[in-house]
């Protein structure tokens, strides 16, 4: 993605100084012509020391040389205790830094706040821009117009905004080219080429300005409470942040391109600086103000880049990557480069701490992920108890490694930073730009480029790849700051108000509103989402119109704003003809209920044009939603005109039903023959009001082809609700009316039920119809007929024999007779037309008349089947002499398994009986041999006792004196 800015001109390059023209003509290929730093920085800043505090009357150490302390004293206004240069923070210069017009400096304009720079206006070119850097301004703006066009085609908002960082001091970027940049959350700090640093809070709120030499600062770094940086020339810069009033100067005396503060620089005073000639010195201040060196490393080439994490220092130079830990001065492991023939002073590596104890280093091509830990944290765990107190703590050895390791295809990295765990990179397309500045995210799992955006940042066309710096700030949210000598810019995460904002420049209503839910006010979010609507009837797409349409006003609060909307949409709808859209999102319930003409007016644009629709929102619709009155009449109309419209008319008597009037609905169900008709009446208590419609309600419920052909049992089934109302209303409804109705109808199924369940919960009123339910058995189930009549009393005994008879129904017949009296011809009937041997002997044991048995023998002595039976029952129920009457050469089927049982039986018995006898036998001579041995025991008697209460009569006969 593109994010067009014109690029302003006009910028003092950085090549017109010393760091520039050094380093150009190394480009060009004098690599080996190196200048004498020392000598180049005194001869350049020979008039400068009455504005410049340090450098004169100190040896390389930092310490005075002898014969220039009273000149040291006067030009320098030494504070003699610390031996140390102060540099007074408001003199003019840095007050007229201070207090800049941001008014002006605002020309250069801010960038699009809602799609990074695509919303941005054109800048005016600089001073010293001429015809071709016009010419190329317009070329460029060509370009950003086109890349406009392309953006606006874009689905979703880009990841990242870009604003012109234009808070800082007016000369910034033109006439003090930035050389260096720190962002740290403790301060943020620009050093120019001038020799200028310029410290300033997160808000760029200006802390204080110090002036060094005119020499570019190459090296900030800050502890968090004191800042520190370095010029080329040698000269390095230290103050606390809480009062730069009061500076530390000193002149190395050699060429320095990278400065960092030892760790606990407030105890140990002590910093350490990197040179162009390779070396890796650490300066330290004693007690007496005092500064000792000392050379830790010496590598080949310009150390081009120190970092401090905890008592771990990094140095980069073309030897590569090398961690030294500074607790016991060694090394601990050294990475090389991965490019080999360029310099590390034409392409810096660029350094950045995504997390605590991870160091991402980004160096021309390639990109490392470090895991840095120097065993502070396993040291600080260790506690030793008090009896150990005198034995030295165990040193934890410090552990580097690399990760993970990514190469960038396109492009030189002159920035790196992290976003969310994704890589963030900005890359340049050659060590001499020409093309804009990209500003890269890539994701760390996939490693594929999810947003690229180009930065076009003024004046880039006259850049290296070393002016360019990316600094990462983790506030509120994360921002990247894009800084290079003549511009700079602050890339952010777009939020979701910048994510609003893009989506509404671009008329992408749906999206802005699907995502300012908790934004903003509902009553804002809701003109949005009509917004949308407009855009949805514009392509003529009124159903999407309207269902999006509910969506928006259903998130609104209750109240006048929202059905102000609701009335004014509507009526756009029905005088649009698109009522059926309209109708499936009014509101049915709740306190958003419309005008009830608005529900009129779908309902009778349904009438006229669509009944199923009238019939569906008659049932969707509580009536109260409309007027009901006016509708019943326009449908009760259109009826007496064509009765012939069901789909009306079920509609209506729906609305009856709904408006508490079921007896108008009850006429229109029977016409619509509907099932649900003898609900509706059992429901509202209306079948009194019926009884002439009932065979007809009967019929079209269960239907005639259930009738003429469904089993008697399931007509039974589908008749149980009907049957149980009739019944419930037996009282209401008289059975002698309902039963002459339903058989005038041929409905006699329907009575055979009814009188059937009249008989199980009313048998005092069923006793009347007992001869009609006996006829109806006889005719409907002849096969229960014998159960009914052996339960019912009054009905017709005579009619019964007559129907049996005629109708042949022997067993029921057999049943009448015997309980007439008239058992013998009951017998020949069981004997002559049952042939049912079982039948005659239940009935003659049943009948107990000796009569009946000697029919039974004497007419089924003479039928196998009789014959068996007789053999079956014979020592039971006949004698075995009855054997002797059976005729011979009568076959029998089962003879011999009759015999063989009676056999059997026999036996079973004799052997059972002399057990008993056995039984018995033993009993009694126990009993015997009882009695024998009380006739054989003698009494005793007391004869005192006896005489006292008793006499003796004359006849020898004793008497109770009590009595």
């Amino acid at each position: 993605m593109s994010a067009p800015i014109d690029e302003n001109g006009g910028a003092e390059a950085v090549s017109e100084d010393a760091h520039r023209a050094n380093l150009q003509e190394e480009v060009d290929g004098n690599l080996n012509q190196e200048m004498d730093t020392v000598e180049a920085v005194e001869a350049r800043d020979n008039g400068l020391k009455s504005s410049y505090n340090g450098g004169n009357g100190y040896t390389s150490n930092g310490t005075r040389e002898e014969g220039k302390e009273d000149d040291a004293d006067e030009e320098c206004n030494l504070n003699k205790q610390n031996n140390v240069a102060t540099i007074d923070k408001t003199n003019e210069e840095s007050n007229s830094h201070s207090e800049v017009d941001k008014e002006e400096s605002s020309k250069d304009g801010d960038i699009g706040d809602q799609e990074g720079f695509e919303n941005s206006e054109e800048y005016e070119s600089g001073e010293e821009g001429g015809e071709d850097e016009e010419e190329e301004d317009e070329e460029e703006e060509e370009d950003d117009e086109e890349d406009e066009e392309e953006e606006e085609e874009d689905d979703e908002p880009p990841m990242l905004k870009y604003t012109r960082i234009d808070q800082l001091p007016k000369t910034f970027f033109t006439k003090e080219p930035v050389s260096s940049v720190l962002i740290h959350e403790a301060c943020f700090a620009f050093g120019t080429s001038s020799g200028l640093l310029h410290v300033t809070d997160q808000n760029f709120q200006t802390i204080g300005t110090i002036r060094a030499r005119r020499s570019p600062i190459l090296s900030i770094h800050t502890d968090g409470t004191h800042v520190i940086a370095a010029s080329i020339d040698g000269t390095v810069l230290m103050a606390a942040l809480n009062d730069l009033h009061s500076t530390l100067a000193f002149d190395l005396k050699t060429a320095v391109y990278s400065v960092v503060f030892n760790k606990n620089y407030k105890d140990t005073k002590s910093f350490i600086y990197g040179t162009k000639s390779g070396k890796v010195v650490m300066s330290t201040t004693n007690w007496l103000g005092t500064r000792a060196e000392r050379v830790i490393a010496e590598d080949s080439g310009p150390i081009v880049k120190l970092e401090m994490i905890k008592s771990i220092l990094l140095w980069i130079s073309d030897d590569g990557m090398t961690f030294y830990d500074t607790r016991t001065d060694r090394i601990i492991t050294r990475l090389k480069k991965t490019n080999t023939d360029t310099p590390a002073e034409l392409c810096w590596p660029r350094v950045s701490f995504p997390e605590n104890g991870l160091v991402l280093v980004g160096w021309y091509k390639h990109v490392w992920l470090i895991k840095c830990d120097d065993g502070s944290t396993l040291e600080s765990n260790f506690k030793l108890s008090s009896a150990m107190s005198s034995f030295s703590r165990p040193v934890v050895e410090p552990h580097v490694a690399v990760e993970s390791e990514v190469d960038i295809d396109e492009g030189i990295i002159t920035g790196i930073g992290s976003l969310k765990g994704d890589l963030v990179v900005l890359t340049v397309n050659d060590l001499k730009v020409s093309e804009p500045p990209e500003l890269r995210i890539i994701n760390s799992v996939t490693l594929e480029e999810t947003s690229t955006d180009e930065v076009i940042l003024k004046g880039y066309k006259q850049l290296i790849a070393n002016d360019l710096f990316l600094g990462e700030f983790a506030g509120a949210k994360t921002q990247f700051f894009i800084v290079c000598a003549s511009d700079g810019i602050v890339a952010e995460q777009l939020d979701l108000q910048g994510r609003f904002d893009w989506y509404l420049q671009r008329s992408r209503y749906l999206s802005a509103w699907e995502m300012s839910e908790h934004l903003i006010s509902k009553e804002m979010r809701c003109n949005i989402g009509i917004k949308q609507v407009e855009n949805y009837l514009e392509d003529d797409n009124w159903q999407q119109a309207a269902e999006f349409l509910s969506e928006v006003l259903e998130c609104c609060d209750p109240g006048s704003f929202v059905m102000e909307k609701w009335e004014q949409w509507s009526w756009i709808f029905i005088h649009s003809k698109k009522i059926q859209f309209l109708a499936s999102i009014l509101p049915k319930s709740g306190s958003k209920i419309l005008p009830k003409s608005i529900y009129n007016e779908c309902l009778k644009y349904f009438l006229d044009n669509d009944e199923d629709l009238f019939l569906h929102y008659t049932i969707e619709w509580v009536p109260t939603l409309y007027d009901y009155v006016d509708i019943e009449q326009d449908v009760e109309q259109i009826l007496e005109i064509s009765p012939d419209s069901p789909v009306i008319r079920r509609a209506l008597a729906n609305v009856y039903i709904r408006t508490d009037e079921p007896i108008k609905a009850v006429p229109h169900l029977i016409h619509l023959q509907s099932p649900h008709t003898i609900e509706l009446l059992e429901k509202h208590h209306l079948l009194s009001k019926f009884v002439n419609e009932i065979p007809e309600i009967i019929k079209f419920t269960i239907g005639e082809d259930e009738f003429q052909n469904a089993p008697l049992e399931v007509i039974g089934e589908d008749l149980t609700p009907i049957v149980d109302l009739l019944v419930q209303q037996r009282h209401e409804i008289s059975p002698d009316r309902l039963i002459s109705l339903l058989n005038s109808k041929e409905l006699q199924i329907v009575t055979f039920f009814y009188l059937k369940s009249i008989a199980v919960v009313d048998a005092i009123m069923s006793e009347v119809y007992e001869t009609e339910l006996m006829e109806l058995y006889a005719e409907l189930v002849p096969n229960q007929l014998l159960a009914f009549l052996k339960k019912a009393q009054h009905y017709d005994i005579d009619l019964a024999l007559s129907i049996c008879s005629e109708k042949e129904l022997y067993p029921e017949l057999v049943f009448l007779l015997g309980k007439v009296g008239q058992t013998s011809k009951a017998m020949y009937l069981i004997i002559d037309k049952l042939d049912d041997p079982d039948m005659a002997i239940e009935f003659a044991t049943t009948h107990k008349h000796q009569k009946l048995w000697d029919i039974f023998l004497e007419q089924g002595i003479s039928k196998p089947r009789f014959i068996k039976a007789i053999l079956q029952n014979t020592g039971t129920l006949f004698d075995v002499n009855i054997l002797k009457k059976i005729p011979q050469h009568v076959e029998i089927e089962g003879l011999k398994d009759s015999l063989e049982r009676i056999m059997q039986d026999n036996r079973l018995v004799r052997v059972m009986h002399e057990v008993i006898l056995s039984i018995i036998e033993d009993e009694g001579k126990e009993k015997a041999q009882v009695l024998d041995d009380l006739r054989w025991r003698g009494k005793y008697i007391e004869l005192e006792k006896w005489y006292k209460d008793i006499i003796v009569l004359s006849n020898g006969e004793t008497k109770s004196l009590d009595s």
